[in-house]
């Protein structure tokens, strides 16, 4: 449903229903405002759905497919990460306006794994920049790329640890923020500026 604020309950609209009783959907709401990105498992089986209003629901991952995790969009760009035809992930962007989806592949598959175990590690996209976390000796080796895929920098970690967490952030701004846990240390929190690559202390 969507809910604007200072209006009662009964005025809210729907946007998507799921297919069946035993599905499990989980919503992203796009930058736009106006299209709703959904996540959606049905029985084992994971589809993803985008919803732009007013013209409703147009699946566009197929059931049964490939896994996608959504990165966030930049206008009618929006930016995922995907196992389609890469065991260790890339990351591509579909373009929407109005006709034909299109697919492009922006970060191919790499030696290194993406991280994608489900947590909210893996691929971020802060301000005009994506944040992808590699998996290297077990723990995370990040770089930034621009929205055409090209490599900026690597961004160096202020310790060792794990990134619970994620890079938390959105397209408006150039700032992130993410917390490191390590055996002896309770979780730190960061701020990282990805216009230089340089993370500060904010809290611990």
């Amino acid at each position: 449903y969507r809910h604007r604020l200072g209006t009662p309950q009964s005025e809210d609209q729907p946007v998507y229903a799921a297919p069946r009783a035993d599905c499990v959907i989980i919503p992203h709401a796009a930058e736009t405002g106006s299209t709703l990105v959904v996540h959606q498992t049905c029985g084992g089986t994971e589809t993803t759905v985008l919803t732009v209003a007013p013209s409703g629901e147009t699946a566009i991952a197929a059931a049964g497919g490939a896994a996608y995790t959504y990165a966030g969009n930049s206008g009618d760009v929006f930016y995922w990460s995907t196992s389609e035809n890469a065991p260790n992930w890339k990351v591509v962007s579909l373009q929407v306006d109005g006709g034909r989806p299109r697919w492009t592949t922006l970060i191919p598959e790499d030696t290194l794994p993406i991280f994608a175990w489900g947590g909210g590690l893996g691929v971020d996209l802060i301000g005009s920049t994506l944040v992808v976390a590699y998996q290297r000796h077990a723990v995370a080796y990040v770089r930034a790329f621009d929205l055409q895929g090209r490599h900026v920098r690597d961004i160096e970690l202020p310790a060792l640890g794990s990134i619970w967490t994620g890079f938390v952030g959105d397209a408006s701004s150039d700032i992130a923020f993410y917390s490191i846990s390590g055996v002896e240390t309770p979780g730190t929190v960061y701020r990282l500026d990805v216009g230089t690559g340089v993370s500060t202390l904010w809290s611990k």
